[in-house]
């Protein structure tokens, strides 16, 4: 069943029932329309007759699709389906089935009433209405039953027709207390995707301040060393060193998302600060080249240089006696721009290469990069390595996607 075919059900239940009410009491289709024949309140009687309960059925089944069962409501309506067919033969010869007719109501009507009470027994949702208003609807069907065959000692079919408007206006307040609760439902859901989405948020800012501060204390122990140490032999030179220091720390902590935009020339400025504290360290074991052809007012995401160029120092040049070259490459086309990071370092094994981007084993900075190019562009960073030879890391950063 699609969703909401229940209030497609209720509103042919309706329509039955306007229908069946039409031809009690004074007979309002006369009323409504003078002259109207003999034979179209008889044809009203049964065709009302015939479909009340199957539509009945169809909307329990609607609104409790676990406890009425299709292929056993389709078994109970395929009978009704043939009596709707004898509608198209004369009143006299259809009239001889009341009696079969009866007997299905009541297989009706038991199934409804066990199924009703199991939902109930399951604590579903507004059961307890629905079987007593199921209840009512079965009084009036058997104070109508017994007026039609004359054993009622009292006319009761304004009680019908009370009785009709009951179960009506029972099961459009449960229809419109449900849609209610579905409306507050989908409210509250829209609110905790919200709060959800911002809750994101911080974390990736959490996350991206974790995974800076990670690789700070054994860096500003060093970096505040080197310092210190050539403070002591040139003072100016100290002095540009601890500028570079603070607006190499300002860079890192300077943010309010990791979805920030910089410019290529500012991250150029933060990996220069970077490689000069290096140097302070190391001297000429490290020698920084950039290759940059492409407009340095270009926006691209913010941090992703600079912890490529200090992967390559410190586990590629720093770990070898001679030291060695880390160069930057940064080119541009019709489609993206392209990054490269290139060490003639101790390079990496191939063992370690393959998980070099896994959550237990890779590095942090790297896999951080990593995750990020892949949820920014769908594709992340590309390593090779050798041996000895050293380690190139490449990525693309599309253009038109922010």
């Amino acid at each position: 069943m699609e969703k909401k075919t229940e209030f497609l059900f209720f509103a042919i239940l309706c329509l039955l029932i306007a229908l069946r009410t039409s031809i009690w009491g004074e007979i309002p289709l006369r009323l409504i329309i003078p002259g109207s024949p003999v034979n179209a309140g008889v044809f009203l009687n049964y065709f009302t007759g015939y479909n009340l309960l199957p539509f009945v059925l169809l909307f329990l089944m609607c609104m409790y699709p676990k406890e009425f069962k299709k292929n056993t409501v389709l078994i109970l309506l395929i009978p009704s389906m043939i009596f709707n067919l004898f509608l198209f033969t004369p009143p006299v010869f259809y009239s001889r089935f009341n009696n079969y007719f009866y007997i299905l109501l009541v297989l009706h009507i038991i199934y409804a009433i066990v199924m009703l009470s199991w939902a109930l027994l399951k604590k579903r949702g507004n059961a307890t209405m629905f079987l007593l208003v199921f209840l009512l609807l079965v009084s009036t069907i058997v104070i109508e039953i017994s007026h039609i065959l004359g054993e009622g000692r009292i006319d009761l079919s304004y009680a019908i027709v009370f009785g009709n408007m009951g179960f009506t206006m029972a099961m459009a307040y449960i229809l419109s207390k449900q849609q209610a609760q579905t409306q507050i439902n989908l409210e509250l859901l829209n609110f905790k995707l919200v709060e959800t989405d911002k809750l994101k948020d911080k974390i990736r800012t959490t996350e991206m301040a974790f995974l800076q501060a990670q690789i700070k204390p054994h860096f500003l122990f060093n970096a505040l060393s080197a310092i210190s140490y050539i403070s002591q032999k040139d003072g100016k030179k100290g002095s540009n060193l601890i500028v570079d220091l603070a607006m190499y720390l300002r860079h890192s902590f300077v943010f309010h998302s990791i979805d920030d935009m910089s410019t290529i020339g500012k991250e150029l400025e933060y990996v220069s600060n970077y490689i000069n504290i290096e140097k302070a360290r190391f001297g000429e074991k490290i020698c920084f080249k950039k290759h940059i052809r492409v407009d340095k007012n270009t926006s691209v995401p913010i941090l992703l240089f600079q912890p490529l160029i200090e992967n390559a120092v410190r586990h590629g040049i720093s770990k070898k006696e001679s030291g060695g070259v880390v160069d930057l490459f940064i080119e541009e086309n019709s489609s993206y721009i392209f990054v490269e990071v290139k060490d003639n370092g101790v390079g990496i094994d191939k063992s370690k290469l393959s998980s070099l981007l896994t959550k237990n084993e890779g590095s942090i900075g790297l896999l951080n990069i990593h995750n990020r190019l892949i949820r920014l562009y769908g594709e992340g960073l590309d390593i090779k390595s050798e041996p000895v030879f050293g380690t190139t890391v490449s990525f693309k950063i599309l253009k038109g996607i922010k």
